[in-house]
């Protein structure tokens, strides 16, 4: 299960990418991610894998906060 909640991003000098987006995935479906360049679907994807970090908002992936979990070096 990924639930995204109130997740908010904005890169330096520009429009904000996230601004409190909602995401629910339930454990078991597929989902496609599609949209035009520049929407955020490689962004997304870099949060969820921790490589951006959200400026606020809540990532929950399997019932674990990624805000809460630590990085190995």
């Amino acid at each position: 299960m990924i639930h995204c909640e109130n997740i908010h991003l904005q890169f330096v000098s520009r429009e904000p990418l996230f601004a409190g987006a909602m995401l629910h995935l339930p454990q078991g479906s597929l989902t496609l991610l599609t949209g035009p360049s520049g929407s955020g679907k490689t962004t997304l994807l870099k949060m969820l894998s921790r490589e951006v970090t959200p400026d606020s908002g809540r990532i929950i992936i399997a019932g674990h906060d990624l805000s809460k979990i630590t990085r190995r070096s």
